[in-house]
């Protein structure tokens, strides 16, 4: 068996599994650096070590690949500079092995989803900020600290963002700068002007990721798109306006819950696939 840990900014999840599927969670909350190992160590003590053989760990980054290091954290400033491979098999004993959030969404996607075996597959989520995983030539691709391509400059005017930059497409149209610019929660500007205007810009943002990736399939994830109608067709008609260099890949809605738990799992049991 092997146990996947996804370590987001409100809830800590866990689960144990193999070969796509989840036999155990827990879920608890995150708290500070030192008290969430803890709670992960009582947690991994719960579901019992004897039948695990390795842990991946998904969080969101930045990530110093070739150190495990997280860097300029957005809500984990304890975190920052902290070898995180090292500090879980310290306190755990396993093998442990570290991931992007968005990049192991997309290896869960492409390893046991409907739309496996599509590469590259594109992973995007859009939820309190905008994350983005590819999977390319079987392996997720994270060159020296993972794509974080919901960073990149619109043009538009935009919030100042966590990590410095202003006008990015996260501070522009992620759910925690349309609630700052709003006042309500991205569920409750739907079919507004504010809504269909940030659509229209996050899909030009979509555009420059096909154009960047060429994937085979797009999935889109996360918090903000689960009403198809107001999220979906707005997103996709702009892509196919505006993106005219080659076919629209098809663009779907995730097929699996909580696939960046699952990613995890997936990359215990197949660490690999970081080659």
């Amino acid at each position: 068996m092997y146990l996947g840990i996804d370590i987001g900014g409100t809830h800590i999840r866990i689960a144990v599994g193999q070969k796509g599927k989840i036999e155990k969670k827990e879920d608890f909350p995150t708290k500070t650096f030192s008290e969430s190992k803890q709670d992960i160590k009582k947690a991994v003590d719960n579901i019992g070590r004897k039948n695990i053989h390795s842990i991946g760990i998904s969080v969101p980054g930045p990530i110093k690949f070739r150190e495990n290091k997280i860097i300029k954290p957005n809500k984990f400033k304890a975190w920052d500079g902290v070898d995180l491979a090292r500090e879980f098999e310290e306190i755990l004993d396993l093998p442990v092995f570290i991931g992007h959030d968005a990049s192991l969404a997309a290896l869960a996607e492409y390893t046991y989803g409907k739309y496996r075996g599509n590469d590259p597959l594109l992973y995007i989520t859009v939820s309190t900020g905008i994350g983005v995983g590819l999977v390319t030539n079987g392996s997720i691709f994270h060159g020296l600290y993972y794509p974080h391509a919901g960073h990149m400059y619109t043009g538009s005017e935009g919030l100042k963002d966590w990590c410095g930059q202003k006008s990015d497409l996260e501070s522009t149209v992620g759910g925690w700068a349309l609630q700052e610019i709003s006042g309500k929660k991205p569920v409750e500007i739907e079919g507004t002007d504010l809504w269909y205007k940030s659509m229209d810009i996050l899909s030009k943002g979509i555009c420059n990721f096909i154009l960047s990736y060429s994937p085979e399939v797009v999935v889109l994830g996360g918090g903000m798109t689960k009403h198809y109608d107001m999220f979906f067709r707005p997103v996709i008609n702009g892509v196919n306006k505006y993106l005219k260099i080659f076919p629209v890949p098809p663009i779907y809605p995730p097929s699996i819950e909580e696939p960046s738990l699952l990613g995890a799992v997936t990359l215990a049991e197949s660490p690999t696939i970081l080659k």
